[in-house]
Order: structure tokens, then C-alpha cells, then sequence
């Protein structure tokens, strides 16, 4: 049975894949078994099967004792399908028709993918696949974590194991209206309310069950879009209602949560930033799929032609200027003061993307431990990835450091970055622009960049692989803050300009439909963003 987490109001097709996804015909039995190279153990993966025609089978497990989970979500209009089973590591089986088979296994972002083409008789056949790893950030001290699912709690151990995500935070509280509290969302997720307290699947893999996404759309019962916000880790429910955004605040961080903006093109992502002062920024998101990328003409707010954003022949926002769209408006909000830590989540369960296919990885040298991992994302010792890995320290300091009272001069940074497709280019991002890069050459490759330092402002690097499909996919490291006496930090024109615009623009459409204790914060927000505007340069 095809097992989907696709609520149909979120303007996917509410037929899942009914000509994509077979059931038997004049099947026979395809039996396999999914074996990790180092260990010569069964390992739990991700497995997609496809016949010659196209159509899409799920498989089961073949041991009592074995988990299959069934996933398919499609986004008809790009063509975007994602249709796999997760299996515990266990044999598996699967009633496919006689003919040309495609076996695709994958494990998260640190195993090598292996696809091989079976020859399927009508009197079944067998298959091993054995996965290797191309990294192990573990034994580096690194973990991994997925900051926003839209997956059931009851599959989470099972997923966490299957693509080697060392902590997820699925939703439960839901809300899509206005004026209704977070704690009474009418998306919540059904059945009883799990306790706030850590769920542990072994030493390395953990989940916490009590996570919020406040998503408007409707005002009154009517279609009046303001934009979401995920709120990640906290410890009782949100009862405040939304707008305002004051109250709710405070009620997060009374109960030890964390503001997560979400997707760079919500109509209030520019507003929650001086607003609710999150510490974390959503830099890969939810449209960021292995599968076909797209978000069509969807675009509650487009990219200003100052970001560059490359775009298709009817206007829409590419993959690659979907990405450029995240990262200017990150690099603007950083230049601007914000110190922002940079996330990664998929929203699996409403996408067409698997769990962890987008991460977060936090340096834990010591170990692993939930509590220090949740220490170190806040403090930024991080870096996020759909698929390199890149590694660096700034003047020997990790990512996230402040460097106090700094006497300006050059920055050294010492990276390590390796991708399973091999480094296209590593670039040194120095006030939102790039400082130096070197192009990828193998792999695996170290080396050292360096910039100048004038004045207080901030770095990161980031690195980018280039698929065989031509895709290019990102890690990228949380910032350094450099603090220089008697030099501060100076915005940039064009960038403040753009935040007061998009303010004075919602504010305006919101005139006799928010509150005015809502209307209130606009204009708070304005006032934050013209106190920046008149330092700019």
C-alpha cells in the first residue's frame, strides 16, 4: 500500500502517483538485501524501484521483526516525484512485473548511491546492494539534523536510522489561521500530545517530539496570506494567539524554543527578523528536492533584480535562483546586523524530498549528546549541506566565533571540503561578496584562503558540487563576527532600501484586516530598518 503524509490543501495532487506507482500485475517476487560495505552488515537505507515503463513500486519488509515505510509525493506541474520505501535493516521484497528493473539505494548524504539494472524473470530474482561510505563526519565530530519534518512522530526512530540523522524535529502543532492560538492549530498533527521530553533511538539518533509551525493563511476565514515561521525544540505548547507576534515570543522563549524563518519568499520573513529576533535562518529549505526542483510561479514575494537571481524563460526563479534568493537575503540580513545561524530542513512529509536530504551539522569533538548539540547550533558551530561537506576554521577559530576587539588584517582559513561527485569550487564569503574562491580539483581537498579585514562585519565559506545531472548543490558554514574598534559594521544601501519596501508594502496590505497591536509591529520593523537605512552606504 502507498502510504503518503501529502495534505491535499498544500496544492499537491491529491491523486498520489495513481499512474506512477504500480501494483502487481503479473508480478513476481524481487528479494533483496541492503549490506554495508565496512561492516558486512544489513544496513537500513532508502530504496526506489522502477520498471522500464516508468511506473514506480514500493517494496516490504521480508522479516517479521522489519520495518517499510512507504513515502510518494508529486508535484505534477514540475515533475517532481519522489516515491521510496525506507527499510530497517532487514531483507526486503517486492511483486514487480517480468522485465528491465531499476534498483536505486540510498542512505542519507554520506553513502555513495548505488543503482544497478536487474534483469526481473518471471520466476522472481535476487538482489544485493552493497553501500559504502564516501564520509563519515561522526568520526570527525560532526552530527547531523534535520530541523523541520512534517512526518508522523510514530516514524521517526525508523527514519532517523534509515538516512543516519542524528536529531529530527517533526511537527505537531499547526496552524494555518489567524487569531488562533499555536496550541489549537487546526493542522495539528491528531492523536495525543507526546510528552516534552527527549526520544531517544540509541546513543547518536534522538528526536524531540514537541516542535511548531505557525503558517497563515486566512484572516477571518478568508484567503489572506502573512507568511511561516517554525518554532523548534521547545518544551510546553504556544498558546498565544498569532498576530500579534509579541506574545508568542515571549512564550517561546519561556519555554525554550527557537524562531526557525522558514522559506525566503514568505511575505513577512523580512518583518519576523527584527520582530521576533530569531537566531536561526532556514538557508536550504524546503524546495530544495532531489528530485525535479520547482516552485512554478509561486512567489507571495519575487527577488529583487539586485540579487541576481538567474530565472527561466517565463520568469520563474530557477533552482539556482532559488538558492541565490536565499543567500542574498541571508547575506542582507547578516550585513545588516543580524546575527543569524544558518539551517537546514526538508519539511519531508509535504515535499517531494526525503528526510535529511537537507542538514544541519553541528561539531560535537567530545561526543554526541542532544543538549550540546542544541548548545553548539545556537552558538554556530555549524555548517549546512545537500550534499559536499566543508569544513574550516578562521584564524584556527570554528565557525560561529566572535572575534573581540580584532585589530584589522588578514584572515587566514584553513578548510577541508570533499563532495561524492568531487568539489566544483570553494568560495570565501566576506561581507556578502565573494573574497576568493579556488575551483574543486579531486574529491577531497584542503587549503588555505585569505582576506583582509577593515572594519567589523562577518565570513563564512562555502563549497559547491556539480552533479553528473548538472545541478549544483551546497554546503555552507555559519559565520565569523569580526568586532573592530571605532569601525562597525556599515549596511548596504540597496539591501535596507529593499527591507523598508517590502515592510511598507505589507504594511499597507494589511490596513483593515490585521490588528492593530499587529499593525503596530510593521511599523516597529520599519523603524529598525530606517535606523539601519540611515547608516547604510
Amino acid at each position: 500500500m502507498i502510504r503518503s503524509t501529502l495534505p491535499a490543501s498544500r496544492g499537491a495532487s491529491s491523486i498520489l502517483l495513481a499512474l506512477l506507482v504500480a501494483g502487481p500485475l503479473r508480478a513476481a517476487e524481487l528479494r533483496g538485501r541492503i549490506i554495508d560495505a565496512v561492516t558486512g552488515q544489513p544496513v537500513a537505507a532508502r530504496l526506489y524501484l522502477s520498471d522500464e515503463s516508468g511506473r514506480w513500486h514500493q517494496a516490504r519488509s521480508s522479516d517479521p521483526a522489519g520495518h517499510a515505510l512507504a513515502y510518494a509525493v508529486e508535484r505534477p506541474a514540475t515533475h517532481s516525484s519522489e516515491v521510496h520505501t525506507t527499510l530497517s535493516a532487514h531483507p526486503f521484497h517486492a511483486d514487480i512485473p517480468p522485465g528491465k528493473i531499476t534498483v536505486r539505494v540510498e542512505r542519507g548524504l554520506e553513502y555513495q548511491p548505488q543503482e544497478l539494472t536487474v534483469d526481473h524473470s518471471d520466476q522472481g530474482s535476487t538482489v544485493s546492494i552493497t553501500l559504502t561510505r564516501w564520509t563519515d563526519l561522526q568520526k570527525k565530530g560532526w552530527f547531523s539534523g534535520d530541523v523541520f519534518l512534517h512526518r508522523p512522530l510514530v516514524d521517526c526512530a525508523h527514519l532517523a536510522l534509515a538516512e543516519d540523522v542524528n536529531v529530527l524535529f517533526p511537527i505537531h502543532y499547526w496552524t494555518t489561521e489567524s487569531g488562533l492560538p499555536p496550541a489549537s492549530g487546526n493542522r495539528t498533527i491528531s492523536g495525543p500530545t507526546p510528552e516534552p521530553a527527549l526520544q531517544i533511538v540509541d546513543s547518536t539518533h534522538v528526536i524531540w517530539p514537541l516542535n511548531t509551525e505557525v503558517e497563515l493563511f486566512t484572516v477571518d476565514g478568508r484567503a489572506h496570506m502573512q507568511g511561516a515561521f517554525w518554532v523548534f525544540g521547545h518544551r510546553a505548547p504556544l498558546t498565544a494567539a498569532v498576530p500579534p507576534l509579541g506574545p508568542v515570543a515571549s512564550q517561546i522563549k519561556a519555554h525554550g524554543g527557537h524562531v526557525d524563518t522558514e522559506k525566503p519568499n514568505w511575505p513577512w520573513t523580512v518583518m519576523l527578523i527584527p520582530t521576533l529576533q530569531p537566531r536561526f535562518f532556514r538557508l536550504l529549505n524546503n524546495h530544495h528536492w532531489r528530485t525535479a526542483f520547482g516552485t512554478g510561479s509561486w512567489k507571495p514575494v519575487d527577488a529583487p533584480e539586485w540579487m541576481q537571481c538567474e530565472r527561466d524563460p517565463q520568469q520563474n526563479l530557477t533552482e539556482d535562483g532559488w538558492t541565490t534568493f536565499g543567500l542574498r537575503l541571508y547575506y542582507a540580513l547578516l550585513n545588516s546586523g543580524f546575527r543569524l545561524v544558518p539551517t537546514a530542513g526538508t519539511g519531508s512529509g509535504v515535499h517531494p524530498v526525503p528526510v535529511g536530504f537537507s542538514r544541519t551539522y553541528v561539531e560535537q569533538p567530545d561526543g554526541f549528546s542532544y543538549e550540546n548539540w542544541m548548545d553548539r547550533l545556537q552558538e554556530g558551530r555549524c555548517f549546512v549541506s545537500n550534499g559536499p561537506m566543508v569544513l574550516a576554521r578562521f584564524d584556527g577559530r570554528p565557525p560561529g566565533h566572535v572575534f573581540t576587539d580584532f585589530s584589522e588584517g588578514v584572515v587566514r582559513i584553513r578548510y577541508e571540503a570533499a563532495a561524492s561527485h568531487g568539489i566544483h569550487r570553494i568560495e570565501l564569503i566576506h561581507d556578502g561578496t565573494v573574497a576568493a574562491s579556488v575551483m574543486g580539483a579531486s574529491d577531497e581537498q584542503s587549503g588555505e584562503l585569505q582576506a583582509t579585514v577593515t572594519h567589523s562585519g562577518w565570513m563564512a565559506l562555502r563549497a559547491w558540487e556539480l552533479t553528473p545531472e548538472g545541478r549544483l548543490r551546497l554546503a555552507h558554514t555559519a559565520p565569523v563576527w569580526f568586532e573592530v574598534a571605532d569601525y562597525p559594521s556599515i549596511p548596504k544601501a540597496e539591501e535596507t532600501a529593499w527591507f523598508i519596501q517590502q515592510v511598507e508594502a505589507e504594511r499597507t496590505r494589511h490596513q483593515g484586516v490585521l490588528p492593530e497591536a499587529a499593525l503596530a509591529e510593521y511599523e516597529a520593523a520599519l523603524a529598525a530598518y530606517r535606523t539601519l537605512h540611515a547608516r547604510a552606504r
